[in-house]
């Protein structure tokens, strides 16, 4: 079950969309297939568009972080500062904790032959140098790489290696250790008649041996009276309801594990409910959106079992487009109140 678990990415993970906004998404999993993610952490960071941060011509973002109780004038929990160049792309991120300096991470960018690379550096406290990562890009191989460097001024090590094929997608990812020796190999297969539409997803460790198959298709949809540990059976289908707004659902099975994930969107296409089932239909986790006339994110929610006592919400307050504070509640109490500061060129 816990090997379902974590191909499933069955957590609850925060959806970045137009504006910062965040809550209850259905999650892309490496096979390129949406797997329920509901996650609903203490704690947000800066992840805004480039392409929103250039247009409105913000230099600085500024998130304050504030405990349940925590009186406003006084120093925040956790400070974030993120600036960004005229073009949106983030070149420096600054961290602070109960005021004292946790980490900082600087980003540059540059052309190369061809394509982009990028060098980002992390140095924590006293501006102790942590590890700095180079991304390289080649679009005559369609090949990135992503390595690091653990030492100032050492080597970088590759620690990633993924290739695309013709149409874009995922052909090939391999996984290294600080030693350079590959740990894991996932190799993509696709429909030879749909090359954009995953088949088979194989993952090796280092050594060459199966690990586990991902097979993709509704040949024989529910339930399948067992597997091999190792296989994992991906269906995956959209429906509609009586309004003709979209709905999706995935089934997954392993061994004799199964999960079955349905998403509901509403008629804007924007998601507003996630629920998760187990092989016999009970109940695991209930995930929902609410959005305003402008089709912003406006309250998140979380139910565990459907039970209401266990409920995780977030409500979002904006100023025009802008995200300007979000409340995060457990339980119907308040715990903790992010806001959001802006300075522009």
């Amino acid at each position: 079950m816990k090997q379902i678990f974590i191909l499933l990415f069955v957590c609850i993970m925060f959806q970045t969309t137009s504006f910062g906004q965040h809550g209850v998404m259905v999650m892309k999993s490496p096979g390129n297939s949406d797997l329920i993610s509901i996650y609903f952490s203490s704690f947000e960071y800066n992840n805004w568009p480039s392409s929103y941060v250039s247009s409105s011509k913000i230099r600085q973002i500024t998130l304050l972080r504030y405990s349940h109780g925590q009186k406003k004038e006084r120093m925040p929990e956790s400070k974030v500062v993120t600036e960004y160049d005229s073009i949106g792309n983030e070149i420096m991120r600054q961290i602070w904790y109960k005021g004292k300096p946790s980490s900082t991470h600087r980003t540059q960018k540059t052309s190369i032959d061809h394509g982009i690379m990028s060098i980002s550096e992390w140095r924590g406290k006293n501006n102790k140098f942590m590890r700095k990562a180079l991304v390289t890009w080649d679009s005559v191989a369609r090949k990135s790489t992503y390595s690091y460097q653990y030492k100032e001024n050492g080597p970088f090590l590759l620690s990633n290696e993924t290739e695309y094929t013709p149409f874009k997608r995922l052909s090939k990812q391999l996984s290294y250790n600080k030693k350079g020796q590959l740990t894991a190999l996932w190799i993509y297969n696709y429909h030879e008649s749909s090359p954009e539409e995953i088949k088979r997803i194989e993952k090796y460790n280092g050594k060459g041996k199966s690990v586990s198959v991902q097979e993709f298709g509704c040949n024989s949809p529910g339930a399948v009276a067992s597997l091999a540990k190792n296989f994992i059976q991906d269906c995956k289908r959209t429906d509609k309801d009586p309004m003709g707004n979209r709905i999706e659902i995935e089934e997954m099975q392993q061994g004799k594990k199964r999960i079955i994930v349905t998403s509901k969107f509403n008629q804007n296409n924007r998601l507003i409910e996630v629920e998760m089932k187990d092989g016999r239909n009970n109940l695991i986790k209930t995930g929902r959106n609410e959005y305003n006339a402008a089709g912003q994110l406006i309250v998140a929610q979380l139910f565990v079992k459907g039970n209401k006592q266990a409920a995780l919400e977030k409500r979002y307050f904006y100023e025009g487009k802008l995200l300007h504070r979000v409340v995060f509640s457990e339980k119907g109490k308040e715990k903790a109140v992010t806001e959001y500061r802006f300075d522009y060129f």
